[in-house]
Order: structure tokens, then C-alpha cells, then sequence
């Protein structure tokens, strides 16, 4: 009598791997599309942001944007601007006095206040253009973005790159500056200077302005 247990085991195996495989891929297909659309775009973009990228590492992304109906200039447009997380009025965090609230940046009477629109970051006498900017990391209370601004003030400009994370502190927005690169410093007639800054490296806490 020819035993049929061995094969018909060995096929429950194989359909239960397969089972396995589907709905790890039906997994992964759910998750990237509550991705948002900047973090797909960053993802599905080659380092010049000039095409799709060719890495197969990051094809769904592409595949992903697509089925969107993002194309490459939409998702250039996307990261233009600075993440609608950063926006609003920020307050440089200190050990006396972190009470703010938005309308205080109209006052002009507080150096340690900034602002960050889709565009444009302006501190107290500097402001700063955004260039792109790219999530880096999303979770539910906290974002990490990578941005290159080219600013002006105090008769130089120059252009930088920083990360920004900001995450909940109770129940206050803290957000992190740190300064990773600035670089082409100029004065008001385009002549190259040195960088004033014994380090291009810097880190600023601000609390958000309630």
C-alpha cells in the first residue's frame, strides 16, 4: 500500500508558507499606504530628486506614489516646503520663562522667539528661505525631518543644513534645531568669508507658543 501521508504533509507545508508569504506581503502593502505622502515621495525619489529612483530597495515607494498619482514634480513641490508639523510660533526653551502663545511674535519684543512657515523660517534678526525639506522618521507624537534652508542676517548669507524632531514633552511640542552644516558664508557684496562660528555643529530646544 503506498503511504500518502508524507506528500500531503509536505503540501500543507508549502500552503501554509505560502499563506504566510501573502499575508506578510498584504501586511507590508496595508502599512506603506498609511505612509504619508511626504515620506513617500522622499523614499521614492533618486538623491537628485531629478527622476524616480532605480533602487529596487525602494521600488514600492515608487510603485506606491503612482497609484497615488504623485509624479516627480508633485513630489518635488511636496518637499519643498517644511513639514505642517514644524509651523507655528516657537519659543527658545529656557530654565525661567517658556510662556508664550502665538500673537507674541507680532510684538517683536522677545529674541528668543521664531517662526516657521511652509517656506520661510524667520528668527530675531535672521530668516531663513527653505530649500527642501524630507521626513526622515514619522511616529505618532514626534517627526524628524532633514531641511536645507539658505538664510540671511547681520550682513551675511550662508546656507545650512539641519534635523529638525519634534516630540511631546507632557503636554507641551518641544522641537529640536541641530545644525549639521553651514556652509558659503558671504557678506552683503557676495564676497566669501569665513564661517563666524568656531563649529558649524549647533543645537537649539524651543518649546511651541500655545
Amino acid at each position: 500500500m503506498v503511504d500518502l501521508r508524507r506528500p500531503l504533509k509536505t503540501i500543507g507545508v508549502v500552503s501554509s508558507v505560502a499563506l504566510t508569504l501573502v499575508a506578510v506581503a498584504e501586511s507590508s502593502a496595508q502599512s506603506i499606504a498609511t505612509i504619508s505622502g511626504r515620506l513617500i515621495c522622499a523614499n521614492a525619489l533618486n538623491r537628485e530628486r531629478s527622476a524616480w529612483g532605480q533602487n529596487r530597495e525602494f521600488s514600492e515607494y515608487v510603485a506606491e506614489a503612482t497609484r497615488r498619482g504623485l509624479t516627480v514634480d508633485a513630489c518635488r513641490q511636496l518637499l519643498a516646503d517644511a513639514p505642517s508639523e514644524f509651523e507655528g510660533v516657537w519659543l527658545y526653551a529656557n530654565t525661567s520663562n517658556n510662556l508664550c502663545k502665538p500673537s507674541d511674535w507680532g510684538q517683536h519684543d522677545n529674541d528668543g522667539l521664531i517662526r516657521i512657515a511652509a517656506r520661510k523660517i524667520q528668527e530675531w534678526e535672521s530668516e531663513c528661505d527653505v530649500l527642501d525639506a524630507a521626513i526622515t522618521a514619522a511616529e505618532h507624537q514626534s517627526s524628524t525631518a532633514k531641511v536645507n534652508l539658505s538664510c540671511s542676517g547681520e550682513g551675511m548669507t550662508w546656507v545650512s543644513t539641519e534635523i529638525w524632531h519634534t516630540q511631546y514633552v507632557g503636554a507641551r511640542k518641544a522641537l529640536t534645531r541641530t545644525q549639521i552644516e553651514a556652509t558659503n558664508y558671504r557678506d552683503d557684496t557676495g564676497k566669501s568669508v569665513e564661517n563666524p562660528t568656531t563649529s558649524p555643529i549647533s543645537v537649539r530646544l524651543y518649546v511651541r507658543c500655545n
